[in-house]
């Protein structure tokens, strides 16, 4: 999945959001990550897994 936004601060967004999707799609970006994360999720911990990830700590093991 890529990325809806730019990876800058929202107050570098701010000044060019006509180069920056709409709410729609951020609102439903959004809603599809929630529905895949679950209603309580954390943010560190998800970070963490994916450092590990990225770092050869941890492995998925596919079903």
């Amino acid at each position: 999945m890529d990325r809806l936004t730019k990876k800058r601060t929202w107050e570098e967004a701010q000044n060019d959001l006509s180069n920056e999707m709409g709410y729609i799609h951020i609102w439903k970006r959004l809603n599809e990550i929630e529905n895949i994360l679950g209603d309580g999720y954390d943010l560190d911990r998800l970070r963490e897994l994916v450092r590990a990830d990225k770092e050869g700590r941890c492995r998925i093991i596919p079903d």
